[in-house]
């Protein structure tokens, strides 16, 4: 152990002295150490950086195309034969949704009879990117995976019997919307998160 007569001024002083060049001295060989890149590693850096930025300008460009009134043909439903002679037509989940940019409208059924819903069964849901994929968040769950957009197409896809079934979205108008369908031009609300599944309804 190191004694310090700290009646000694001179020494005590001298001591600060080279201490506080130490760690000057050590920032200073920081600072340099973090300026003197590789100009190779920089010119990596600066394609990575493009690179992200043109990932940015592409995934905006999709996110623009993707906005519209999207809905699966029924005549594109996937038929399906089994051994027996029974047939059955495979379709998504999902016939009709619409994208605003921000917001995904779309058709959601309760689980149970008592939890809170709209009248139409209609939700303007948050949404999000991850990707090419587009979620949207329904009144009380996770984040749901909705569909891919690729090729200026929404498509989804199913696995059933070992085998995968794709399913293409086309974009319509308003003026094509089916009348069955209608409820999804209705001008409506954002959904309110803080709403219970035991609350009332109240439009």
């Amino acid at each position: 152990m190191i004694l310090l007569n700290f009646s000694n001024k001179k020494a005590y002083a001298s001591l600060l002295i080279y201490l506080l060049t130490i760690v000057i001295f050590s920032f200073l060989i920081l600072i340099l150490s973090s300026c003197s890149c590789d100009p190779e590693d920089k010119s990596q850096q600066e394609k990575s950086e493009e690179e992200k930025s043109a990932t940015v300008v592409e995934m905006l460009t999709d996110s623009a195309k993707a906005i519209g009134i999207w809905t699966f043909p029924m005549d594109n439903a996937h038929e399906i034969v089994y051994p027996n002679g029974t047939k059955r037509f495979l379709s998504p989940n999902t016939s009709i949704f619409s994208y605003d940019g921000t917001y995904v409208t779309i058709q959601l059924w309760t689980m149970k009879g008592w939890m809170w819903k709209t009248p139409d069964d209609y939700y303007k849901t948050s949404s999000k990117w991850s990707n090419d994929t587009l979620y949207y968040l329904p009144p009380f769950g996770r984040w749901n995976n909705l569909a891919v957009f690729k090729d200026d197409h929404f498509i989804t896809d199913e696995i059933l019997d070992d085998s995968t079934y794709i399913f293409s979205f086309e974009k319509i108008s308003e003026s094509e919307v089916e009348e069955k369908d209608s409820c999804i031009l209705k001008d409506r609300k954002p959904h309110d998160y803080s709403i219970k599944s035991t609350d009332p309804y109240v439009e």
